[in-house]
């Protein structure tokens, strides 16, 4: 924050986009990104700026959608261990690696292709991606840095896996219910046998 606040450009349309930067982060880190952003509540907020305006009462959200809507499914490869949508790929990713450990880069890519993830468009380097590919891709403008967190957890330590030939590769934590079903054809093509709950 230290640079944009010592910007001359910082003025109310840069507080703005800051703000909704740091909402989308936030949104992304407590696990709301299926509860829509207000607009209009940002709007109501910065539009009077005397320093006498009654502050705004408080916003409850509706969380009925998120309870009713959201799967919560749980998957396992071992009938033991559960797991929700994308600690479940993660995990099996992981156990594959452990299991054959000579598996090199191009082989993981190759046994859980991005067309599991054929869902619309969504901007992915890969269900495994190493940094050279996800910065490749940033540059290409497929998507900001911004969504690198979101789509592979590339700031937690414990989120990556790394090949036999040395490549530290990141796993994609954006799955729907039908790409996970797409990703356990490939699992059990891997030799997994996937068990899951409500």
């Amino acid at each position: 924050m230290k640079i944009p606040l010592s910007s001359e450009s910082w003025n109310e349309s840069s507080i703005r986009k800051r703000a909704h930067w740091l909402c989308d982060h936030a949104r992304v880190v407590w696990n709301f990104e299926d509860i829509l952003y207000d607009e209009s509540f940002s709007y109501s907020v910065v539009s009077d700026p005397s320093p006498t305006a009654t502050k705004p009462e408080k916003v409850q959200l509706d969380k009925t959608k998120r309870t009713n809507n959201h799967d919560r499914t749980k998957y396992s490869f071992d009938s033991i261990n559960f797991y929700n949508k994308n600690e479940f790929v993660f995990r099996l990713i992981k156990e594959y690696l452990n299991q054959y450990p000579d598996t090199t880069y191009e082989k993981i890519r190759s046994l859980f292709p991005i067309s599991i993830m054929d869902n619309g468009g969504s901007p992915l380097s890969g269900i495994v991606a190493s940094m050279s590919d996800i910065m490749t891709d940033v540059q290409k403008g497929m998507y900001s840095e911004a969504l690198i967190n979101k789509y592979y957890k590339i700031g937690n330590p414990e989120r990556y896996i790394i090949t036999a030939d040395g490549i530290t590769a990141f796993i994609n934590t954006q799955w729907s219910k039908n790409t996970l079903e797409r990703f356990i054809i490939y699992a059990n093509q891997a030799g997994f046998t996937i068990s899951s709950h409500s």
